[in-house]
């Protein structure tokens, strides 16, 4: 990242998620601090609410041989062009692929919607996920609302000595003028973490774990959505079998994980390896598929509220932005309590099927992040320790 060139008056892009619940999720803490009307923010809602409930019908469909595919670009414009003829609020919308989806099904997505944030003109840019980090450092945006995960995936590539688990040890290792900034988290509560995964939980005994690496043996490769192989493989290391000799081939792309995993258990065809690397809000779609999880999760993430680091360093207007958004820290109580509500529900759909599951403090903060944080940056004092536990006691009973 360069020098900004931006100056006080010009519009600032904060890059937000275009699709689905995450979506509306940050567009209503805009709402809910004045800066969207509460009427056009219920209509935007129900615009890409609507979309999301098409496609998980049409994804149903498909999947019971009703229909051959998902709506068309040209169905989905001609839509929207109704839309826009009773609403102007559906401007903000386009028609855009999602090309990390089996099936790169079309989608009905918030393209731009113009806001003021005490008085600056600010632009929230529909941005995938998956682009939203090189768009903070390319300096295309400012602030983005976006997933831990995400971040570590990007950098991961760029910095082999960038292993961090958990958020909060990301700006500790961040190379100065080059990587964006975590502010702190959004405040949405929408806690997601990667998880091993398999139907054959006897395939967990060819698994060690220290409080760095998962090693596994004598097994072929493991699934994983190619955006986070970088990242796995700081932390997945594969061994010859024992028995064998044979050499693993390490990670294998999918685009539908469960739908893989499950195909190899059905088919008994090694084309689709029994183990693979699932990203669980609820853990509902393991439940649905049957799976087990193993232990600790690889990566945890929710979304944060990221800058680039010359703009908040610089530029007036985005510290005025960002000081208005939400930007808890790791330790705030109330993350704390959502957090133990997050994985008590974890807990309830994993069910016994969550082998070696680790306690809420554990999964709170392990011995890898105590090692690898800046002691200085969201410390995990033994009062927090207590509250966590006072949480676990308070939500089992």
């Amino acid at each position: 990242m360069g020098k900004s060139a931006k100056k006080v008056g010009d519009a600032v892009a904060i890059a937000v998620p275009p699709k689905g619940r995450t979506c509306i999720r940050t567009l209503a803490e805009f709402e809910s601090k004045g800066f969207i009307e509460h009427d056009e923010f219920k209509r935007l809602a129900k615009y890409i609410m609507d979309d999301r409930k098409r496609l998980d019908v049409e994804r149903q469909e498909i999947e019971r041989g009703e229909r051959k595919g998902y709506s068309t670009r040209e169905e989905l414009i001609k839509e929207l062009n109704e839309l826009r003829k009773e609403d102007d609020i559906a401007f903000c919308l386009s028609v855009y692929p999602n090309l990390h989806r089996r099936g790169k099904p079309e989608r009905i997505v918030l393209a731009c919607y113009e806001i003021e944030i005490q008085g600056i003109p600010v632009k929230l840019v529909g941005t995938d996920h998956y682009y939203a980090a090189d768009h903070i450092t390319s300096g295309a945006t400012e602030l983005a609302f976006i997933g831990f995960d995400e971040i570590a995936a990007s950098f991961a590539k760029q910095n082999e000595k960038k292993r961090i688990k958990r958020w909060p040890g990301f700006n500790n290792s961040s190379v100065k003028g080059t990587e964006p900034v975590v502010l702190g988290s959004a405040g949405l509560d929408d806690y997601c973490a990667h998880f091993i995964a398999s139907k054959r939980p006897e395939l967990f005994d060819k698994i060690g774990f220290n409080e760095e690496y998962f090693i596994y043996y004598g097994i072929k490769s493991i699934l994983a959505d190619q955006k986070y192989i970088p990242f796995y493989a700081h932390f997945i290391n594969t061994r010859k079998s024992k028995q064998t000799q044979e050499n693993p081939s390490d990670f294998l792309r999918s685009e539908s994980i469960e739908d893989d995993i499950e195909r190899y258990d059905e088919e008994n065809d090694t084309k689709y390896p029994a183990l693979g690397v699932i990203m669980a809000n609820t853990g509902a779609r393991a439940k649905e598929k049957g799976l087990w999880v193993y232990g600790l999760p690889v990566l945890q993430s929710e979304t944060l509220i990221v800058a680039d680091q010359i703009a908040i360093e610089e530029n007036d207007d985005v510290q005025t932005i960002a000081r208005n958004l939400v930007c808890n820290t790791y330790v705030d109580e109330k993350r704390i309590e959502e957090y133990a509500k997050w994985y008590l529900g974890l807990c309830g759909n994993f069910g016994y099927k969550w082998a070696y599951r680790p306690s809420l403090e554990d999964m709170y903060v392990d011995a890898f992040d105590n090692m690898t944080w800046n002691k200085k940056d969201s410390v995990v004092k033994p009062g927090i320790i207590g509250m966590l536990k006072s949480a676990e006691a308070e939500l089992k009973r």
